[in-house]
Formats: structure tokens, C-alpha cells, sequence
């Protein structure tokens, strides 16, 4: 072979290898070597360990007839994983021969539809136009995660409602929202099936006990709030409609307790809600508090029957 020709040579070459059959080895005796595998059922093959570096292997499950499964010898990650599983025609995976100290080994370049497990890989800068998440965990500081400039990153509450709030309120949800250094926490309750005391300042909550507070504020979760509002989509049926925000240190207050005996602070003194009254805060919740909805009139002990409150804390 003449220096002159020789791409013209290795283009023209044969570069398919005959497939040995179920249980078979794939040996590639020549570089670009491609193993189009025809399966009749579950089958497997064994990919034999490279005897040189440089060698590049594909194979591809040419016909689906069922599964093949392709050990290959020597391991084909720094895992030294060894099972590839193809489950669909047209499944392949390229390998690239290398030498590791004494030994020849095979790692994958290329692949698509297997179950090849691939390293980690780091890069200076990435951009994706989309990104789909597949494993259950992800690894990252807060910080890290936080730097999305192209849309908000959510969670929630650090601590959430106590059991005296979800144990019997018809609805309630509750979210944070971050975009840049903006936090917005969002809690929506539905207060049908709560119970108001007899007393100005008693605490609203499942008459049954358990902590009623509607969560708790931290500055990490939820930002340092400078603004808020309380707002009333349905108007309270049945019990106090003189509905009160706290916020208090303690995560102990329950139904028909006084939340002046916590270590409090009333965040919105709101007086008798209707559909539609939104009050602004004129205190804020600060970072590890737990917020309290208490009754603001002395009224007779009752269970609500209807009424849905928003409540929206702003942080930065």
C-alpha cells in the first residue's frame, strides 16, 4: 500500500465483521470494525479484550428479535463495568481501544439506546436548550442551583404546616419562588374544617390538636421579607371572619390557644374579611418564625364552613 493512496485504501476496506451467533465473541481483526448483531431472542455476546491501542469497535443490534446483552472483557469505564444491554434495532455503542498500565481496554466513545453507564465529565460552560433529568439524585450546592438566569427555581417551606393545620383544612399548599435574588413564598389555605376559638387572639386550627402554625420563614429558603400581603379569595363561612397573621418563635401554638402567649409578632390585624380584601403587612415575619392564623373578634367557638386565604411574603 503506497503512501499516496492509502485513505482511498481504508475507505474502500470492508469494515463489517460477520456476527458469530448467540453466546458468540466479537473479536475485531481490524480497525472501524462494525458488528451488526441479529438477535432471535434474548441473546449475548462477548466483546473480546483489545490487544492493541487505537482500535475502534461498534456494535449495533442490526435486528431486534429480543434483547442482547454484550459483556465486554476487561471492563468498557474506569468502573470496570462490564454489561451493555440493546434493546432496540439500531442500539450501538463505538469503543476506542487504549492502553492502562499493562492492559488493553475498551471505552466507549459513542452510544444510543443502551444501558452503558458513562463517567462524569466537567466543562467550563454548557448551554442546553433543553434538559431532562433522568437519575433520582443531583448533585449541587444551593448556590450552584440558584444561578439559573433563565427561569425560577422552586421549593418550599423549610419546616410546613404543623399537623393542625393539614389535618383538617380543606385544601392548603404552600411554595417558594426564586428568580435572581427575588424570593416569593405563596401559601393557600382553605380554611373549611378549621376551627376558631371564643377568644380574641385564640389560635385557628384542627380542633382535634396539633400544631397549627402554617409553616416557617428562613432567610435561606425564603429570603428576608419586606413585603407581604394577606388576601381573601372566599370569604370565611361560619366561624371568625376577623382572621389575624402572626408570626411567632414558638412551632408549638394549637387550636383555641392563646398565640399571645407564644413570643409573637401580629404581621396583619385585618378585621372582618370578605371575598376580595387583600391587607398589606405592616410587620414581617423574620427568619425562623412560624406563622400563625388567629381570631380577631370574640366570638362563639365555631368550624368553618367555607373561606380560601392567600397569603404572599416577598424576600430578598
Amino acid at each position: 500500500m503506497s503512501a499516496h493512496n492509502i485513505l482511498q485504501r481504508l475507505l474502500r476496506a470492508p469494515h463489517m465483521v460477520w456476527d458469530p451467533g448467540s453466546g458468540g465473541q466479537l473479536a475485531p481483526d481490524r480497525d472501524r470494525a462494525v458488528f451488526p448483531v441479529t438477535t432471535l431472542a434474548a441473546e449475548s455476546r462477548t466483546l473480546v479484550q483489545p490487544t492493541k491501542a487505537g482500535l475502534i469497535t461498534t456494535v449495533v443490534l442490526d435486528v431486534d428479535g429480543g434483547d442482547l446483552t454484550l459483556t465486554v472483557t476487561g471492563g468498557y469505564n474506569a468502573d470496570a463495568e462490564t454489561s451493555i444491554t440493546f434493546d432496540d434495532a439500531g442500539d450501538f455503542v463505538t469503543f476506542i481501544s487504549i492502553k492502562v498500565g499493562t492492559s488493553y481496554v475498551w471505552r466507549v466513545v459513542a452510544q444510543e439506546g443502551t444501558t452503558t453507564a458513562l463517567e462524569d465529565f466537567s466543562v467550563d460552560a454548557l448551554t442546553l436548550t433543553t434538559l431532562t433529568l433522568t437519575g433520582t439524585t443531583v448533585t449541587a450546592t444551593g448556590t450552584e442551583l440558584n444561578v439559573v438566569d433563565s427561569g425560577p427555581v422552586f421549593n418550599d417551606l423549610a419546616v410546613t404546616a404543623g399537623v393542625g393545620i393539614t389535618g383538617a383544612a380543606d385544601n392548603f399548599a404552600s411554595g417558594v419562588e426564586q428568580v435572581g435574588t427575588l424570593f416569593k413564598t405563596t401559601i393557600v389555605i382553605d380554611i373549611d374544617g378549621l376551627n376558631c376559638g371564643d377568644t380574641v387572639n385564640d389560635i385557628i386550627g384542627d380542633d382535634t390538636g396539633g400544631a397549627a402554625h402554617l409553616g416557617q420563614i428562613t432567610t435561606a429558603r425564603n429570603g428576608t421579607i419586606f413585603a407581604g400581603t394577606l388576601r381573601c379569595i372566599e370569604a370565611p363561612v361560619a366561624g371568625d371572619i376577623d382572621i389575624d397573621l402572626y408570626a411567632a418563635t414558638e412551632p408549638t401554638g394549637i387550636e383555641d390557644s392563646l398565640v399571645t402567649d407564644l413570643t409573637e409578632t401580629i404581621l396583619c390585624n385585618s378585621g372582618n374579611l370578605s371575598a376580595g380584601s387583600e391587607i398589606p403587612l405592616t410587620a414581617f415575619p423574620a427568619t425562623t418564625k412560624y406563622l400563625y392564623l388567629a381570631s380577631g373578634a370574640d366570638v362563639a367557638d365555631a368550624t368553618y364552613t367555607a373561606g380560601i386565604l392567600v397569603i404572599e411574603l416577598w424576600g430578598k
